[in-house]
């Protein structure tokens, strides 16, 4: 096992004159202290991925979603394509499963075959959805995951999520392990976040709509008050998002 920064080290001269990075990290237990680090790059680290994923496959992801993020770390405005979809949905895909892994196991809403499933296809969980969005303050990291519990979906009843920030983006995503369900947002959850997986055809970041915030726990509630499930092409009748738990915890 090797050290897995959950954001890359390598990210962080993204960020002109970024000085001293500030992690903070609230533990879902909150009678335990908020810990606080001070460190040059950014320094929240996972002791659960072996050598060879780490500086091979999961390196590669990094590198792939770089262009991308630089624009969001000097928030300039971008076209994704199918393939930079792709490519930050899967960025997306492993921040926050790696982000889980330094959770304490109560908390660790993905299950082991997510990740052999993730290892084996080199692409975004099937079953998941992604969304991007941008926010006004452009602070370097930030990230809350949560579990999700579904109302009518006998062959999936919980998931799990998060809500991550870099730069002036933020990405929303959610696993509810369904082909036959996509979630549809409505309100200010669908004019700010626009899905990136699955795949549309064509995506200009940013929005128009940006979130002030630079704590990002509510928009997992937001999205759960203003949005429902919709049929696919194999799907039928509707389907509802009953419960957002949050992990409580959180990388500044």
């Amino acid at each position: 096992m090797t050290k897995e920064h959950v954001w890359a080290k390598s990210l962080t001269n993204l960020f002109d004159g970024h000085g001293v990075v500030r992690h903070e990290y609230e533990h879902p237990d909150r009678r335990i202290e908020t810990t606080v680090k001070r460190a040059n790059t950014f320094a929240l680290v996972s002791r659960k991925f072996c050598g060879a994923c780490n500086s091979g496959w999961m390196r590669e992801v990094d590198d792939a979603a770089r262009p991308l993020l630089a624009a969001f770390a000097k928030d300039q405005p971008v076209t994704l394509g199918r393939r930079e979809q792709e490519q930050l949905a899967f960025w997306t895909t492993k921040t926050l499963l790696a982000l889980l892994t330094v959770e304490p196991e109560e908390f660790r809403f993905a299950p082991a075959e997510r990740y052999r499933e993730v290892h084996e296809t080199r692409a975004p969980l099937t079953g998941s959805q992604v969304w991007l969005g941008a926010n006004h303050h452009g602070d370097l990291a930030w990230g809350r995951s949560h579990s999700l519990t579904f109302a009518s979906m006998p062959d999936q009843k919980e998931g799990f999520g998060a809500s991550l920030s870099f730069g002036y983006a933020v990405m929303h995503v959610i696993y509810h392990g369904s082909s036959e369900w996509l979630l549809r947002l409505r309100y200010d959850a669908h004019r700010s976040l626009k899905q990136i997986w699955p795949i549309q055809r064509e995506v200009e970041w940013p929005p128009a709509l940006r979130m002030r915030p630079s704590d990002l726990t509510p928009l997992a509630g937001l999205i759960n008050e203003n949005s429902n499930f919709v049929p696919t092409e194999s799907g039928s009748g509707p389907a509802q998002l009953t419960t957002v738990s949050s992990r409580e915890g959180c990388l500044r």
